[in-house]
């Protein structure tokens, strides 16, 4: 008999409870699964309650029936328990909460640091009511139960803020984190969308060619501050318009305090839309007062089509954003610091430098840089393992 011996392909598995076609963490995995396909045979399978009918993509569906998020999560865990048990993958990446899992991705950071953001700024009504949370007692304690599982071999973080955090609320896993930052498409996004974009956006929503336009893009108002930046908004000249994408079941609280703070006429609800590019074409800079966000894609999409960015010093952004040259980072709570960074950024003499400032700090930010970082890190725990 000749030749070498015969290497079994590797089942790589990904945890998505909802697995939604073209967002951010799944353009990432299905870049992942190509990039792994040029180094070896591996078979790809999606967990999740539902997923993509894709070629090359095998799913198997967990979707046990659930009464309210609490049982929604824990049944779904539960679940793929059953599953990494019958199926023995090589590896399992996991972008839920879940115990048992070879590698998380801690995409959404750490529960209990949004918790520490989020409460001091709510009524004390309101604060004991959070700390009550069935729902929060909850995740608290899965997140617990998956970052102290033995099995548990790696932790992705997408910033070094995120690293940070991780290691500070559970210092038994610094050792396995990996810092393997966030992607952007430079070629999808880039500062010629201003050229291709801008007037029509503009001549659309009524807002004149020459006015200046700030950009909030994200969904989940309060969690993104977008009561700051409507108050931002107010705090600027008139000639200053606000675009709003994304979606929240409250808009209309939003749209009123618009109305009350006097820039409704000068607040656009784009609402959610399939591609953000027109809305980046149409800013001048773009703004994330996020109370907690552990690197915001729409960051770096803003940076790479030219935008210069306030951010929360709260968020992944500190990594990227060098004060005053290609943006600024304000504390979500300081109303005056958002209102006079905004007023800086906008302002009209610098902006060009301060465009291409942006877009430079990003261009070494690949997708494909991103995504050999997660290929290395399977390779070595492939090597590794016992």
């Amino acid at each position: 008999m000749t030749g070498g011996p015969v290497t079994a392909p590797i089942r790589i598995a990904f945890v998505r409870q909802r697995y939604t076609p073209g967002g951010g963490a799944e353009r990432i995995i299905e870049r992942a699964i190509e990039r792994l396909r040029t180094h070896r045979e591996v078979h790809v399978t999606i967990l999740a309650r539902r997923w993509p009918d894709q070629p090359g993509l095998q799913g198997i569906r967990l979707d046990p029936p659930y009464l309210g998020r609490i049982w929604r999560d824990l049944a779904f865990d539960a679940a793929v328990s059953r599953c990494m048990c019958r199926e023995r993958f090589d590896i399992v990446q996991s972008h839920e909460r879940v115990a048992g899992a070879t590698v998380f991705r801690a995409g959404d950071g750490v529960h209990a640091s949004w918790l520490e953001r989020w409460l001091p700024t709510l009524p004390a009504w309101r604060r004991a009511l959070v700390r009550m949370s069935p729902y929060h007692r909850a995740t608290l304690s899965r997140e617990r139960r998956m970052f102290e599982d033995p099995r548990l071999r790696a932790v992705i973080a997408n910033s070094d803020f995120v690293a940070r955090d991780v290691a500070r609320h559970f210092p038994g896993v610094t050792s396995l984190i990996r810092v393997i930052r966030n992607g952007v498409d430079c070629g999808r996004f880039h500062p010629g969308l201003g050229s291709e974009y801008r007037a029509a956006v503009r001549r659309t929503l009524g807002i004149a060619q020459g006015a200046r336009v700030m950009l909030f893009l994200g969904s989940g108002f309060e969690r993104k501050g977008l009561r700051t930046a409507l108050r931002t908004l107010a705090a600027l000249s008139c000639d200053v318009h606000l675009l709003v994408v994304g979606r929240d079941r409250s808009t209309s609280r939003f749209q009123s305090l618009a109305k009350a703070l006097g820039v409704a006429d000068r607040t656009h609800w784009m609402g959610t839309v399939q591609d953000p590019r027109p809305c980046l074409g149409a800013s001048d800079i773009a703004i994330l007062p996020s109370l907690y966000d552990p690197m915001p894609n729409s960051v770096l999409e803003a940076m790479a089509c030219g935008l210069p960015v306030i951010a929360s010093s709260f968020t992944g952004a500190v990594d990227l954003i060098r004060p005053l040259e290609n943006g600024v980072l304000a504390h979500p709570t300081d109303q005056d610091a958002w209102d006079h960074g905004a007023a800086e950024l906008l302002t009209r003499d610098r902006l060009q430098a301060r465009s291409q400032a942006a877009r430079a700090t990003v261009e070494p930010w690949t997708l494909e840089r991103m995504v050999d970082g997660w290929v290395g890190l399977y390779e070595e725990l492939l090597t590794t393992r016992g």
